[in-house]
């Protein structure tokens, strides 16, 4: 009986478990960036169709970074009080509902007030991620894996830009329709990539009993 519960719980892998995490780390940090700049590459055809001007259009960029900056170290306290686990798990989820509604204001301060909301979203990811490194780590291994999860958000950088802009390119924009052939793009993205639908119920098993492999 010993033997047949050792070989179902037997590790398929040839790297320890903690190298697990590093990797969903680094995923969630690529996902994060990619929607974090996707935005800068719909710009011009925001700025065409709804008459903004590029000082406006700044407004929206700044609009993420006010929500980041100014909820990161209040995320790091929720992470520090209800867990990483926790934290990454409602980051990723806060962050992705606002991404997807980023298409939806039609005017400057309603879509500068989603832009807001998905920073607050954002905050998250590296106080929890670093809150979960920390844990599942020795002292000589952490700064390789956080240099390598932090890596993503670059990574994240490289992916998007041309991936958003080949969305643009096969879902062009009306005058008419601008809006909703922008969350037809957003929602066909979503549907094609299955990397966020499966992240999170991996990552909340892994990190579910945090242990040095």
């Amino acid at each position: 009986m010993n033997t047949v519960a050792a070989r179902a719980t037997a590790r398929l892998l040839p790297w320890p478990k903690r190298v697990d995490i590093a990797l969903l780390c680094f995923i969630a940090v690529v996902i994060a960036y990619c929607d974090r700049v996707n935005l800068s590459v719909a710009a011009p055809t925001i700025l065409r169709e709804r008459g903004w001007d590029t000082a406006q259009m700044g407004w929206a960029f700044t609009g993420f970074f006010i929500g980041y900056t100014g909820f990161m170290i209040p995320a790091g306290r929720l992470a520090d009080r209800f867990g990483p686990r926790r934290m990454f798990a409602f980051s990723i989820l806060w962050w992705s509902v606002f991404t997807a509604l980023t298409p939806l204001p039609v005017s400057l301060p309603a879509l500068v007030a989603v832009r807001v909301l998905m920073g607050l979203g954002e905050s998250g990811v590296f106080p929890a991620m670093n809150s979960i490194l920390v844990r599942w780590f020795p002292q000589q291994e952490y700064s390789r894996a956080t240099g390598f999860c932090w890596s993503g958000g670059y990574a994240g950088s490289i992916l998007a830009f041309p991936l958003a802009s080949a969305i643009l390119a096969i879902w062009n924009w009306c005058d008419s329709q601008t809006t909703c052939r922008m969350g037809k793009s957003s929602s066909n993205l979503l549907r094609r990539s299955r990397l966020r639908d499966s992240l999170m119920p991996v990552l909340l098993k892994r990190m579910n009993k945090p242990r040095r492999a």
